[in-house]
């Protein structure tokens, strides 16, 4: 059996949330968007708002639920495509819901996102689009 990721587990108000962790089988399973996959609809929200910049680079939790009815039960692997292009690949989708956690996103990445989520056989079942904004401090007078 193939594992798309391994995923780190903690429990947050009954959800998941995973972090990728490659392996050498994620390469069994080519993953590639299909433009004509239908929308995840209600699945994720439209908006996600990280954490202040650190450093030029923040954080952004991505929740997600019924992803039951994309990965038939079965889990998946959700791809996300930052408003630069940059891909935030390999995190886990779990059939209940949950959430990923991207880390050291830099802070000019906001604006609208896509979320391509997969079946364990590498079907695009399903994309989302959302905008990520991150959380920036009053300015002073």
């Amino acid at each position: 059996m193939k594992s798309i990721a391994l995923p780190v587990i903690a429990a947050v108000a009954g959800l998941t949330f995973s972090t990728p962790v490659a392996s050498a089988s994620d390469q069994a399973v080519p993953r590639r968007p299909n433009p004509a996959a239908p929308s995840c609809g209600g699945t994720f929200s439209v908006f996600y708002l990280g954490s202040k910049p650190v450093n030029d680079v923040f954080s952004v939790r991505i929740y997600y639920s019924d992803m039951y009815r994309w990965t038939q039960g079965q889990g998946g692997t959700i791809d996300y495509t930052a408003s630069s292009g940059q891909s935030f690949d390999g995190y886990n989708a779990n059939p209940s819901g949950g959430s990923s956690v991207i880390d050291n996103v830099p802070s000019t990445f906001v604006g609208t996102w896509h979320a391509y989520v997969y079946r364990i056989d590498g079907t695009n079942a399903c994309i989302a689009e959302f905008d990520v904004a991150h959380d920036t401090p009053p300015k002073s007078h």
